[in-house]
């Protein structure tokens, strides 16, 4: 594994922690968990909407739906990183 692969992962699991201590400090737990996996999935679904002006896609696929519906807009944001340096 190279060292960007680590930077994104790294980055994910620090977004993850943070979103899940505030969700859980807050007294509406499930609804923000509700709130953040919904938006991460219209934020997959806006890069691809988007996709007619900017020639970028995300493929729609039960891994990118996993992992914008567990990390909300920070794993969609790990999602458009990854597939620049990868690609």
């Amino acid at each position: 594994m190279n060292i960007e692969c680590k930077i994104i992962a790294s980055l994910l699991i620090l977004f993850s922690i943070i979103i899940l201590v505030v969700m859980l400090k807050s007294k509406h737990f499930l609804s923000g968990l509700i709130l953040s996996a919904l938006s991460g999935i219209a934020c997959l679904f806006a890069v691809n909407i988007l996709s007619a002006i900017t020639n970028f896609t995300l493929a729609i696929n039960p891994l990118t739906l996993g992992i914008s519906g567990i990390f909300g807009v920070p794993g969609v944001i790990a999602l458009l990183i990854s597939r620049i340096n990868l690609y």
